[in-house]
């Protein structure tokens, strides 16, 4: 049944599409014969739609045309059936064309671009013979030189169907690529932040760890003392935690088998991971009327190995600007600079927001500051953002970050990374 429904949904399009566009036309003085433009939009419809049998559709097309012709008709030759009648033979032309573009070319088994051209210029030619044969009878005497004539146009509208059809298959290219690409960004950034996750999980495996070996301590420190269940509780502490460490080990084996950790695509510039982050905002910024613009100061052409974490870095920086520009509910405008010196990259995020009061720019880096909330729940968000960036900067990156802000005057956010550690694989 959908089947069905999603044939009669295509003839009813191109048998509306073949009724309008067959009202432009070159007239010609032979008892309502002419050339019109829909045998130029019917072959490309068949192109793009290659399981659409033409015979079936032809049918269609030809019924819709009369009753379509008959109607608009009715002015020029007085009452519908004369209409329908005076245009006969474009139906015969609809019906002949579909039968002959389905013996060559819809019933091949190489359906080539070049027989496929071959196969709209002679049913264009054959089909036009018909009707006017049907006009104006044999064409014997002066009226044979119309052959050269109908095969021009057979040969016009071939050549213009198929220049349609390239315009449409470079579109469809182009829309692919794009569309490729943005499943791209989006995967990307997906596996950017699942790296910082993960580099935040390992990091919390040492202070597992430590806690562990605390509580066992505590164990063997209790083990002579005469409250049993505190000793008891304190190896069931270091039991539970061992447990966590586990999971928390088989988690980053399980992600590391798909390979999140072992930097997929190999080392990225820095101006192609910038503008893939950009571009990832682009549409957020536009929405939130905030300009962001990027300044490359670079000289060179640097590269990351640890790309994924360089992107988790930027994205939180550019991140948090519009939302704080966001939340003071005016227009702003966000700058991303990257200059360098002899030994650094230097990564600048500067934004014209609402700035940081003095006493929260000192805990900013610290974990669990943070000064966002759901409005629908009420809850705090975690605050691991800034936390993360510093410790990557530091650790990964052997650099530093600091914070310049006024409250009221916008917050510039500086990190300083070494070059020689953003290479290193």
């Amino acid at each position: 049944m959908r089947q069905l429904r999603t044939l009669l949904v295509k003839i009813s399009i191109i048998a509306l599409i073949d009724a309008i566009t067959s009202q432009i036309y070159i007239g010609y003085d032979l008892n309502g014969f002419r050339i019109s433009m829909s045998v130029i939009i019917l072959p490309v419809y068949y192109y793009f739609n290659p399981t659409l049998n033409p015979v079936i559709t032809s049918i269609g097309i030809g019924l819709f045309g009369l009753v379509f012709r008959g109607i608009i008709g009715i002015g020029v030759f007085g009452s519908f059936m004369a209409a329908m009648l005076a245009d006969f033979p474009i139906f015969v032309f609809d019906i002949s064309y579909g039968v002959l573009y389905y013996f060559l070319f819809y019933r091949a088994k190489e359906r080539t671009l070049s027989r496929w051209i071959l196969a709209i210029s002679l049913a264009d030619f054959s089909s036009n013979l018909f009707e006017l044969v049907l006009r104006i009878g044999p064409l014997v005497g002066d009226k044979i030189r119309l052959v050269d004539t109908l095969i021009t146009v057979a040969l016009a509208r071939a050549a213009m169907a198929t220049a349609l059809v390239f315009i449409l298959k470079y579109y469809n290219i182009i829309l692919m690529k794009d569309e490729k690409y943005e499943r791209y960004k989006s995967m990307y950034t997906v596996l950017s932040d699942l790296k910082s996750e993960i580099y935040f999980m390992q990091n919390n495996m040492e202070y597992i760890e430590q806690v562990m070996g605390e509580a066992y301590t505590l164990y063997e420190q209790l083990a002579e003392a005469s409250d049993p269940s505190s000793r008891n509780l304190s190896l069931k502490i270091a039991k539970d935690v061992h447990e966590i460490k586990k999971n928390y080990s088989k988690v980053i084996e399980g992600i590391d088998k798909i390979g999140v950790t072992q930097n997929p695509y190999g080392a990225f510039k820095v101006r192609e991971l910038l503008e893939i982050v950009v571009k990832f905002f682009r549409h957020e910024s536009v929405s939130a009327k905030i300009e962001l613009n990027v300044v490359d100061m670079l000289k060179g052409d640097h590269v990351v190995s640890e790309h994924l974490l360089f992107v988790s870095v930027i994205r939180n920086l550019i991140s948090n600007s519009i939302e704080a520009i966001r939340d003071s509910k005016k227009e702003g405008a966000i700058s991303v600079i990257l200059t360098e010196d002899s030994d650094n990259l230097i990564l600048t995020v500067r934004d014209n927001g609402p700035g940081i009061r003095k006493k929260d720019v000192e805990a900013i880096f610290e974990a669990g500051f943070s000064t966002k909330f759901n409005p629908s729940t009420g809850d705090i968000y975690r605050g691991l953002g800034l936390t993360l960036v510093k410790d990557i900067i530091e650790t990964k990156f052997n650099g530093s970050i600091y914070v310049n802000s006024t409250l009221g005057n916008g917050t510039e956010i500086v990190a300083a990374l070494d070059k020689f550690s953003l290479e290193e694989r």
